[in-house]
């Protein structure tokens, strides 16, 4: 099975000298747990709500007066939507994460792919191999 058979297609954004303020109250209205971080229309990050919680709320910063250039991933991980699922599940597990963009074939991000995602699609094996790699971490930023 492909990447592109089980992705989500399409990635919301946040501009990196936006708040941390401003990129929750999109994720809550989305209901959704992470977004591209462009400068101008280039890709320069991913914020997770983990990123949110650990990195502003665990070091008592002001999410008004935080930027998401300040504590987003930098140099956020991908693949390619024609790669195999079990490519993508080994990219998570070698960079310890839960979420990869997702590129098409001309390299512009295209969608977002999950652990969930592998799981809901019939591979759960994978997908637990994935979870039982990335657990718990949560590593020094990008």
């Amino acid at each position: 099975m492909l990447v592109q058979d089980v992705m989500t297609r399409g990635v919301e954004g946040v501009q990196s000298q936006d708040t941390v303020l401003h990129a929750a109250v999109r994720m809550k209205e989305l209901d959704i747990g992470s977004l591209a971080v462009f400068d101008n229309s280039r890709l320069v990050g991913i914020i997770t709500d983990r990123d949110v919680a650990v990195r502003v709320v665990g070091n008592s910063l002001n999410p008004v007066h935080t930027s998401v250039g300040e504590i987003m991933s930098k140099e956020p991980v991908s693949c390619n939507e024609t790669s195999e699922l079990s490519e993508a599940a080994h990219i998570m597990e070698n960079y310890k994460i839960r979420r990869l963009l997702v590129k098409d074939s001309t390299g512009e991000i295209c969608g977002i792919i999950n652990v969930d995602d592998i799981a809901l699609r019939g591979e759960e094996v994978l997908a637990v191999e994935v979870l039982k790699n990335v657990k718990d971490h949560f590593g020094p930023r990008r």
